[in-house]
């Protein structure tokens, strides 16, 4: 698999075609009902039917994740903490390393049990290997490794990693990711209190909204799908999953189901479906909180989020026919998992809505087959209410919890639904590029550009960090 920056041009002739493609795609869906109008009825219930489920989903979610998180038990005393690697890759890195690798300093866990293997490319361009290289002459505990192969994606580098990992336990986190003091303790203490766990999920927050009201609406949206739609997969029972910008595993779990798929574009996701295909569970603790850069740039934004619209098609596509020969999934996790694979195809039939709307100002019958007067009018407006409610509860939980966010996401998540319809075009493009064109797999590295330290994550006089809380 190829590698490329956010950043990167393509041609304008490709995307030309591509976008008329496109459209001209579009438009066929509809153009049946021009020939026979119930057509155009039966495909605007299918997507009410959609977006209604979408939504109850979303205002169950909102309700149910008032649940506090899991308290893990206490480690026995007769129990050692056991050896954990925190293992990262970095590409291209130099603007974030020095606020995330000051933030490993202060992690609370015995110093003689615990590692940061540091995996950077050799073909890094702007000092990464260098900055690697100083913070490990300063502390033994980080240990650099340089990586020299024309191999590219996270997931090659992190399984080149594993390799110099010694830890009993593993931790696995993106480079622009700063963590607070207690996260690597917590989840080492799920994984001893329950053996069948094999992954601890936690809880990643956004931390650069003054950068652009693109990072800020980002920001908002992700803190709400963290809280809202992740962890409440745990709150359910459901399939639960973990991203690859924070997570930690045992080691046994890389023997029983390999390494990270290569040729995939979200090898998170992929390797989520065989942690649970293999009878391991994966726990979501969203007290367990880094903090990430999001996109701040639209060209960076789109390129990451192609990229995971991709993937996910790419693993709907490899296991939704496994989905009946999985026996140590149950059947509400089964359910669980066809409907987050096939959600990533409704941003596409959303797609075919523009059209609709089209030919419905032409006269065309584009209503739905719902029989009850009213229905569909309430039903368009709780989609349309969702995210904001989905988002108030999430900032609800968390301020009864003690995180905070600051007043400047308030205004943000009034444009929350007019986001979420634009990413659908994101989704259409990823359509296009993997069913369509076919086009081969290149994992986008999103570029960053460093920040600011987040809430809890304070600079010390000698340029480093200290655990404490400030106000924003």
């Amino acid at each position: 698999m190829d590698v490329k920056l956010s950043g990167s041009k393509s041609k304008a002739g490709e995307r030309a075609v591509k976008w008329t493609l496109g459209i001209v795609l579009a438009c066929a869906l509809v153009a049946p009902g021009v020939f026979w109008t119930p057509y155009l009825r039966i495909l605007s219930t299918i997507l009410f039917a959609g977006l209604a489920l979408i939504a109850g989903r979303a205002l169950m979610a909102g309700l149910l994740t008032f649940k506090r998180s899991p308290v893990p038990a206490a480690k026995p005393d007769n129990v050692e903490w056991p050896t954990v690697s925190v293992l990262v890759v970095a590409y291209n890195e130099a603007a974030v390393l020095p606020r995330t690798m000051a933030s490993m300093l202060n992690i609370d866990y015995p110093h003689d049990k615990i590692e940061f293997v540091y995996v950077y490319e050799k073909r890094s361009t702007d000092g990464t290997g260098a900055l690697v290289r100083s913070f490990a002459e300063g502390d033994r505990r980080f240990v650099p490794v340089e990586r020299d192969s024309p191999r590219g994606g996270k997931a090659a580098a992190t399984n080149y990693g594993l390799d110099h990992c010694t830890g009993e336990f593993l931790m696995s986190l993106d480079a622009d990711h700063s963590v607070e003091p207690h996260i690597v303790k917590r989840a080492v203490q799920h994984l001893l209190a329950d053996p069948k766990v094999g992954c601890v999920k936690g809880r990643a927050m956004g931390m650069n909204a003054k950068e652009s009201f693109l990072a800020n609406l980002t920001k908002v949206e992700r803190d709400a799908i963290e809280k809202g739609d992740i962890y409440v997969r745990q709150v359910m029972n459901g399939f639960t999953f973990f991203g690859g910008g924070q997570a930690i595993f045992r080691r046994s779990v890389f023997e029983s189901v390999g390494r990270f798929d290569e040729e995939i574009l979200v090898e998170d996701i992929d390797f989520s479906v065989k942690l649970h295909a293999a009878g391991w569970k994966i726990l979501v603790d969203p007290e367990i909180r880094t903090h990430e850069e999001n996109p701040a740039r639209l060209k960076d934004w789109w390129a990451q989020r192609k990229r995971w619209g991709r993937g996910w098609m790419q693993v709907a596509s490899r296991y939704m026919p496994q989905l009946a020969s999985m026996p140590n999934i149950s059947l509400f996790q089964r359910a669980d998992l066809a409907f987050t694979l096939l959600y990533v195809l409704m941003p596409v039939l959303f797609v075919a809505g523009f059209p609709l709307k089209l030919v419905g100002l032409l006269g065309y019958d584009t209503r739905t087959y719902i029989p009850w007067d009213g229905v569909e009018a309430v039903g368009w407006t709780l989609f349309g209410v969702t995210p904001f409610i989905g988002w108030l509860c999430m900032w609800m939980q968390d301020r009864r919890d003690g995180v905070k966010h600051a007043w400047r996401e308030f205004p943000a998540f009034l444009f929350l639904q007019s986001y979420l319809v634009f990413q659908t075009l994101v989704f259409w493009d990823a359509f296009l590029e993997e069913h369509i064109l076919q086009k081969p797999s290149v994992y986008v590295k999103t570029t960053k550009t460093g920040g600011e330290l987040p809430a809890t994550i304070a600079p010390r006089p000698d340029g480093l960090a200290e655990a404490v809380v400030v106000a924003e």
